[in-house]
């Protein structure tokens, strides 16, 4: 670690400060403070091991590798004589941690996996090992800045006696307390916002359920703007007589045109039918096997990768992906899927969905396709009257989506989850995805055309009628009423 110049001696009296400012500390514009540049310059020069190798790996390498020196990093899904390179970092089998010498771990892992990590790890004599949890919508998580906090105090008591201050200890002490303090309370607020978003959910899925069994539209048309407005905040009540904006006309579309094709092309299973029929099978992902239940998929059948849906997608909660079907338990996997198959468990019953209303039940599975080959997870062509109009791009982090036009113009604008800070490349089979979209497209006023590029591949993921569940707001709000024009 670098030595602390004396111009830098500042920088613990103005932390401290930061850190009695109630919620300053999570404070976005934190980071292009000087504070926050000393901050990290001082530590950059720390050798550290990450722990995971999913899409907080690739953010963590993006953000920070250029101030942190990432040794290798090592992922549980690793079989011990196997490596990867990912990021450009190596990628070892978490028992390399217990045979070598580590120096700091940092558990680059969604904060739902860390207390078993750390304690496993505490278990095999581990202790320089801190979390990372890398939260939503670009913000580093305060447990990052609290790892930080306590790292320069450790570093001003290491150099006490160059700095010569004869009270640093007690005012430390003091700052510690205030950082457990500050710890406690944002892990409270934390949990209140979770139960918080989890309740109105329910709630709201519990009033849909009711609503739709009185076949009321005004009721429907009320718990629509309860939805738009408490639970997804956008900055105004949506006019569902009058539509313009984007979102609006989607919603009122919902409501009342109930064509036969769009739940073929949102059931998961026709959807592959039909993109046959339209442009070629080869850009359907392979189909494995269909069943009923989930008790009776047959695993013996199955590869050693696949992947298993069900038929009433709509989000990601209904996908299981198998990466080694020795290591799975089948037991756990029918437990997760069962919820699937409960009659007011799809997007109807969360937001008037339509075409997911009597869709029927089943879960298949469909060919494993190795994300490592992946550029970026998604590629979405809006389309309007068959023509498309904006592509947006899920990054490897899937809270990273990044907009443009048909000329591969950055758009500043975003929705529900803000830009990458970095120009995309432009995919070499950018002509072929956009005449793909043009014919799958051509029957609807809107539609969302999904691709997953590979090396030396291309395939449909879906046909979306409801982009973000016509719910989500964009920034700026003017955005959502241009839309609306080309629709």
């Amino acid at each position: 670690m670098k030595r602390v110049e004396k111009n830098e001696i500042p920088l613990i009296h103005s932390l401290k400060k930061k850190i009695e400012k109630d919620g300053k500390l999570c404070d976005k514009s934190l980071l292009k403070m000087n504070t926050w540049k000393k901050f990290n310059y001082a530590v950059r020069n720390k050798k550290v091991i990450l722990y995971g190798a999913g899409d907080m790996l690739t953010y963590f390498c993006k953000t920070y590798g250029m101030n942190y020196d990432i040794l290798y990093a090592v992922d549980q899904n690793i079989l011990p004589d196997r490596k990867i390179k990912k990021s450009g970092v190596t990628v070892y089998s978490v028992e390399k941690l217990y045979k070598e010498q580590t120096d700091y771990v940092i558990l680059a892992t969604p904060v739902n996996g860390i207390d078993s990590i750390l304690s496993e790890l505490k278990n095999k004599e581990i202790s320089h090992c801190f979390s990372f949890p890398l939260m939503e919508y670009g913000r580093i998580s305060v447990r990052l800045k609290i790892w930080l906090a306590r790292n320069l105090r450790m570093c001003a008591h290491k150099y006490q006696q160059q700095l010569k201050i004869e009270n640093l200890v007690q005012r430390l002490e003091y700052m510690d307390q205030k950082i457990n303090s500050m710890q406690q309370r944002m892990d409270g607020i934390q949990q209140r916002q979770t139960e918080r978003y989890l309740y109105l959910l329910h709630t709201n899925q519990v009033m849909n359920v009711l609503i739709d069994k009185t076949n009321d539209i005004e009721l429907k048309k009320e718990q629509m703007r309860y939805t738009f407005t408490h639970i997804h905040k956008n900055s105004y009540i949506p006019d569902l007589n009058n539509p313009k904006s984007f979102n609006e006309k989607i919603l009122y579309m919902t409501l009342y045109d109930h064509n036969p094709l769009y739940t073929e092309i949102s059931d998961k299973l026709q959807f592959k039918k039909y993109v046959a029929e339209k442009v070629g099978e080869k850009y359907v992902v392979p189909l494995l096997g269909v069943w009923n239940e989930p008790e009776e998929v047959d695993f013996e059948v199955l590869p050693r990768q696949f992947v298993l849906k069900s038929t009433r997608g709509g989000d990601s909660q209904k996908v299981v992906i198998v990466q080694d079907k020795d290591k799975i338990d089948k037991d756990e996997l029918i437990r997760i899927m069962k919820p699937w198959k409960e009659p007011y468990n799809n997007e109807y019953y969360y937001n008037f969905n339509w075409p997911f209303k009597n869709m029927e039940f089943k879960v298949f599975a469909e060919e494993y396709l190795p994300i490592d080959e992946l550029n970026y997870f998604d590629f979405k062509v809006h389309c309007f009257h068959g023509e498309p109009k904006y592509i947006h791009v899920v990054s490897l982090n899937p809270h990273e989506v990044t907009y443009y036009d048909l000329n591969w113009n950055k758009q500043d604008f975003w929705r529900c989850y803000p830009p990458v800070h970095y120009n995309i490349p432009k995919p070499d089979c950018l002509n072929e995805i956009l005449d793909l979209s043009r014919k799958l497209a051509e029957s609807f006023s809107y539609v969302r055309v999904d691709f997953y590029v590979m090396k030396d591949k291309l395939y449909l993921g879906e046909l979306t009628l409801t982009s973000f569940g016509a719910l989500a707001p964009f920034e700026p709000t003017e955005i959502d009423f241009e839309w609306g024009k080309l629709l």
